[in-house]
């Protein structure tokens, strides 16, 4: 039978025979918890007990360090991905303002293009309704000509028609063909005119060129204020 004497610090043996007195190793008097460190010092486990709670401290303690540094990776992430957010959103505001830019000057350079088409178009209106009015008045100051000609022949052939001559000309027929060449539209009494040889025959034939004359002045006056 072994009894602990904790007073004096002996183990007391006893036996049928005899009692012995033993010293109490100093380890019996120590907390769990200087055992504990002791034990982790020397490798070696006295205490499963409270080991068993250290390591549970630990299996926390490292569980609770990877979470923290999962939560640090969480919020970079989403910091990360609110800059590329923000960076698309200003990259979208930016390609919409140039696009309406763009759009802007196109709309412009398609008014820009218009009107200087339409300029053109009154530009070369303009030019052609010129080129007509010059073409008129040439054509009137030409068919003057001829009529101040043929208005000389008639009154000389008035003159001259009582006369028996056989042949009769004056010098206003010799003037009077180069004025009608080129004449549209062609004047056939005024060349037939040219062409009379008689004063009664030049004289009738005055009277009609005169007429085809103002004809031909009151159309051109006509086109002119249509």
């Amino acid at each position: 039978m072994i009894v602990a004497d904790m007073r004096q610090g002996l183990t007391i043996k006893t036996d049928h025979n005899s009692t012995q007195h033993e010293p109490i190793q100093a380890d019996a008097y120590k907390t769990p918890s200087q055992l504990s460190g002791g034990a982790c010092q020397a490798g070696r486990i006295l205490h499963p007990a409270n080991t068993g709670v250290r390591c549970r401290l630990r299996q926390s303690v490292s569980a609770g360090g990877h979470s923290g540094s999962m939560n640090v990776f969480i919020i970079v992430a989403n910091a990360i991905l609110i800059a590329l957010t923000l960076a698309v959103i200003v990259f979208a505001k930016q390609t919409v303002t140039e696009s309406r830019k763009a759009t802007s000057a196109a709309r412009d350079t398609a008014a820009s293009s218009e009107a200087a088409a339409t300029a053109a178009r009154e530009t070369v209106q303009a030019a052609t309704a010129g080129r007509a009015a010059d073409e008129r008045d040439h054509k009137v100051r030409r068919l003057r000509q001829i009529a101040e000609l043929v208005e000389r022949i008639f009154e000389k052939a008035a003159a001259a028609d009582g006369r028996t001559r056989p042949a009769w000309r004056c010098i206003e027929q010799r003037e009077l063909p180069p004025l009608l060449v080129g004449v549209e539209p062609p004047l056939p009494k005024s060349d037939h005119l040219a062409g009379s040889s008689q004063a009664g025959s030049v004289f009738a034939a005055a009277v009609e060129a005169r007429e085809e004359i103002a004809e031909q002045l009151r159309n051109l006056h006509a086109a002119e204020n249509p």
